[in-house]
This record gives C-alpha cells, sequence and structure tokens, in this order.
C-alpha cells in the first residue's frame, strides 16, 4: 500500500475518534458506523487479493468425513 494513502487513514482514523469522544454519540450509532467501516475494510481487502477459502490449490478445503480403510 502506498505510504501517502497509509498515513492519510491513520490520520482520518485519529480525526474520526477524537471527534467521536467530544460529540458522544449514541451507543447505537457507534456500532452502526464501526459495523459499516468493518464491512467496508472487509470487501476492500477481499477484492485486492485472489484467496479464495474453498479453492483446494490453497489447501484450505474441508476435508471429507470419509472413512479411511485404516479407520474400520
Amino acid at each position: 500500500m502506498n505510504s501517502r494513502l497509509v498515513f492519510g487513514l491513520v490520520v482520518l482514523l485519529i480525526a474520526g475518534v477524537a471527534a467521536a469522544i467530544l460529540v458522544q454519540p449514541p451507543a447505537w450509532f457507534v456500532l452502526l458506523v464501526g459495523s459499516a467501516l468493518m464491512a467496508a475494510i472487509f470487501v476492500a481487502a477481499r477484492r485486492k487479493t485472489d484467496y479464495e477459502a474453498l479453492d483446494p490449490t490453497f489447501r484450505s478445503h474441508i476435508p471429507s468425513f470419509r472413512k479411511q480403510p485404516e479407520d474400520r
């Protein structure tokens, strides 16, 4: 990530926290906005990667429940 972008995000985060402390919005509003921001960060991170959780080439697929011959 570009260092200028990271710096801007850190400054924006600090400014947002300072504004939230000064204004003191209701808890439901903080939860709503926080959840939306976390979802946006998750979507942005997933769009920048080619990782797929169920793709067997990443060795992260869910194993089958079939019994092996040695388990009998």
